[in-house]
């Protein structure tokens, strides 16, 4: 069964609020400009944490119209402090390694508490009903090119992806799935609609943490183009009957592209335009040649009668 909207979000402030502890404990946090603000906040960010839990509790007994608009204050001040943290590339950090540390532990827990959904880059306008929407990243491969765009490096904030090409996408977000879920991915139903289709895989294992990777095909007729942090995929969560072992694969705790990943897509791509480009120069070819053969047989036909 798929966890609702409430239940994602009582998951993901589970995870908030131990992500939260985890920053509060680190000295080096403690020193960051970022951090002296959120400090001096009111209300506390554990006071904001703690109401928004009970409003989903009680919202979870019975939809209350008061409640509602109780919480979607809460959340809009909650955000409000994530801002303040996305300024500081130091305390994001932190929190992803937070969610390692957390994930590693978590392969031992046998306590009845459900496990946290953990997100490092955590946006509340990503809840949706039963999924949360992820962004695109700052890391992507497309097959026209000769190595993968960097966003933030490149001075790039959007890629296109022509008819027939294949891309690997990377999720801005750095997540951890619970031992007691198994996740589902998809692209956007609005992507799909302009033919881009996810030729991977679209599930997520239990016990899994890292960013996403998506490698995509343009089956339309346009070029596609993506946009850095658009909310191009969504993830859902369905509960299993009982924990499970946690992810062990190569993919576990993955954050860049690897080199493997972007040579199995390497190489000459047979697009559309590709195909496009090399029937006109055939053309050309055959015309000339076509031309030169011509002139050559009349010059040979006027040498015979005119000889």
């Amino acid at each position: 069964m798929f966890l609702t909207k409430l239940e994602i979000m009582k998951r993901i402030f589970v995870g908030e609020e131990y992500l939260l502890e985890a920053l509060q404990k680190d000295p080096e946090v403690k020193n960051r400009d970022v951090w002296k603000i959120i400090e001096q906040l009111e209300p506390k960010p554990f006071g904001i944490i703690k109401k928004i839990n009970d409003l989903i509790d009680k919202l979870v007994q019975r939809m209350d119209q008061g409640d509602l608009e109780e919480l979607d204050k809460s959340l809009e001040k909650y955000q409000s402090i994530i801002d303040l943290l996305e300024q500081d590339s130091v305390i994001i950090e932190k929190r992803r390694k937070a969610i390692m540390k957390f994930a590693e532990k978590a392969k031992s827990l046998r306590n009845e508490r459900d496990e946290p959904i953990l997100i490092d880059r955590f946006h509340v306008d990503c809840l949706r009903s039963i999924a949360y929407e992820m962004r695109l990243g700052e890391e992507v491969y497309v097959t026209t090119e000769e190595l993968p765009t960097l966003f933030k490096r490149g001075g790039k904030d959007a890629i296109r992806i022509e008819p027939g090409e294949f891309a690997v996408l990377t999720t801005l977000e750095y997540l951890y799935i619970p031992t007691d879920i198994v996740a589902f991915i998809s692209i956007r139903y609005g992507y799909k609609e302009r033919g881009l289709v996810n030729v991977s895989g679209f599930h997520v294992d239990p016990g899994f943490y890292g960013k996403l990777f998506f490698t995509v095909y343009n089956a339309g007729p346009s070029d596609i183009v993506l946009k850095y942090k658009d909310r191009i995929f969504m993830i859902m969560f369905a509960k299993l009957g009982r924990r499970t072992e946690a992810y062990e694969g190569k993919h576990k705790g993955q954050i860049r592209l690897q080199p493997e990943v972007i040579s199995a897509l390497k190489g000459t791509s047979v697009s559309v335009r590709n195909l496009d480009e090399r029937l006109k120069r055939l053309e050309t070819i055959v015309y000339v040649l076509g031309a030169a053969i011509l002139t050559a047989v009349i010059t040979i036909i006027l040498k015979v009668f005119l000889g």
